[in-house]
């Protein structure tokens, strides 16, 4: 990373699952089970996540791994964009109450479980679409679109299609998520 102000030059770790998603000919069924889903879907498969930074490994500047390992899925049709993920640790068992909107304090989301995806389509002139933020959680989605301009703002997305859902097994604690996002 180049620093725009002093121009120093800091290291900076990344890390970021890349792999094919095919083209999907057989519809799926969103139905949360994961049943449609093989190994070949996977752009990751029972590997840990990086952990949000906190500030001890703010601190050392490392990367930490998740606890609990997670699996991601993708797939695409003339249609969607699917996307299908198991996670591990999910905290949200027994629900008792539920907002159908993340709550965020200090630009984070604190206190429940979300699975977050950010879209940005590219034209064939390569020229940038708005970004879409899909929040999955337990309960439902949420989706929102960065708005063009000076203020770039995160706007409720109402009324999309969006086709989302999940199961979560509290035995395991594992929580599976399906998503389809039209194109």
């Amino acid at each position: 990373f180049i620093d725009g102000f002093s121009n120093t030059s800091v290291p900076c770790s990344v890390a970021l699952p890349v792999a094919i998603s095919e083209r999907r000919v057989k519809p799926l069924n969103i139905d949360g089970s994961l049943d449609d889903w093989s190994a070949a879907d996977a752009i990751q498969l029972d590997q840990s996540l990086v952990r949000m930074l906190n500030r001890p490994a703010l601190q050392h500047q490392a990367l930490q791994p998740a606890a609990f390992p997670a699996s991601i899925f993708t797939a695409w049709s003339d249609d969607n964009l699917y996307i299908a993920f198991r996670l591990g640790g999910v905290s949200a068992l027994d629900l008792r109450s539920t907002h159908n909107f993340v709550d965020y304090q200090s630009r984070r989301a604190w206190g429940e479980d979300l699975c977050e995806i950010l879209i940005q389509p590219i034209d064939i002139d390569n020229a940038l679409g708005p970004v879409l933020h899909v929040v999955c959680k337990p309960s439902g989605p949420w989706v929102e679109r960065k708005q063009s301009g000076l203020n770039q703002t995160w706007e409720p997305f109402e009324g999309s299609s969006v086709r989302y859902a999940s199961s979560v097994d509290p035995a395991t604690q594992i929580w599976r998520g399906e998503i389809a996002i039209p194109w």
